[in-house]
């Protein structure tokens, strides 16, 4: 049917209408209430009346401001389909759907005149040929901040024009792509919480400067400076057995026990040297070179020997 024979009928059928909803003070009668909450509802239903007026004479545009400052004064869900059927006649036929949805998904109570439940009725039936050229997004979970391109969404079900759209929500988003007449579900609810211990991330650079590694480098600096001291001593002995005894022939045999003591020193001195050096260089090594850390020791706090191919020092656990 031509668009121009349709809003025809839509304004016949206002006029109709009208006489049947706004007829009768029960329309309003939605809520019980004083001479002000009275008052309120006559305004709200002089200004529906003045709206379905203009809807008639073609004006689709001032009766939707008339139809809004209604439903301001007085919610009515008579309101909701004057609004949807206004929409209509100007072709935006998204916000009348959404509009109809509103209105049909609105639970009455039971004190709620005929006039609601008929208008309900009518809007059920006037959403279905909207819905057929619409696509519709129909939320599942409980999401929070949800919009489709960037506008808010009003309720579990949101009709679109028929195309791509993005679904945004606190935790996710989704692009969906509707034809005429197509539903896309999408959960909303936000991410599950991860059980359990989250992965490390990969580290890079120095590793830090633990314990262990900081007692490695200084006792290793200790044991070669110990060495050294140990060192000097025993070439001391040497220059003292040297002067006593230049061509280390037929030399007094008490100089025999200072010979041994140059012996020790220089063992000591040796021994300290290369492992003082190693237990510096393993700890200065494990500062400096990047990579994941070891997973925890299971030994008790202590002090442990570390000895290797080329390498000695210490390592001390807390």
């Amino acid at each position: 049917m031509p668009s121009c024979d349709y809003s025809v009928l839509v304004r016949l059928a206002f006029a109709a209408l009208a006489v049947v909803l706004l007829g009768s003070p029960a329309a309003f009668a939605q809520q019980p209430g004083g001479d002000a909450g009275s008052t309120v509802r006559d305004e709200a239903r002089s200004l529906a009346k003045e709206g379905l007026a203009k809807l008639d004479a073609g004006d689709a545009k001032s009766a939707i401001v008339l139809f809004e400052q209604a439903e301001a004064k007085f919610h009515a869900p008579t309101h909701l389909l004057y609004l949807a059927q206004a929409h209509v006649s100007l072709g935006e036929k998204v916000l009348a759907a959404r509009l109809y949805q509103r209105l049909v998904s609105e639970v009455l109570p039971n004190y709620a005149p005929d006039a609601f439940r008929e208008a309900q009725s009518i809007g059920k039936t006037e959403l279905a040929p909207l819905a057929a050229q619409l696509g519709r997004i129909r939320l599942a979970g409980a999401g929070k901040d949800v919009t489709v391109d960037g506008e808010v969404v009003e309720g579990a079900e949101w009709y679109v024009a028929p195309g791509a759209h993005d679904v945004r929500f606190a935790g996710g988003a989704r692009r969906v792509e509707l034809l005429p007449g197509a539903e896309a579900v999408v959960d909303v609810s936000p991410p599950a919480p991860q059980d359990g211990p989250q992965p490390p991330a990969a580290s890079s650079g120095l590793r830090p400067l633990t314990i262990g590694r900081i007692v490695s480098m200084s006792v290793g600096g200790a044991a070669a400076i110990a060495g050294g001291v140990l060192g000097a001593l025993s070439l001391m002995k040497v220059d003292e057995i040297a002067d006593r005894c230049p061509t280390k022939r037929g030399c007094d045999p008490a100089d025999e026990a200072l010979a041994d003591e140059a012996r020790t020193l220089g063992n000591a001195s040796t021994g300290l040297l290369v492992a003082g050096g190693a237990a510096f260089v393993t700890g200065l090594v494990l500062v400096l070179i990047p990579g994941d850390e070891p997973p925890p020791s299971t030994r008790t706090t202590g002090v442990y020997p570390l000895v290797g191919p080329g390498f000695a020092g210490v390592d001390v656990v807390f």
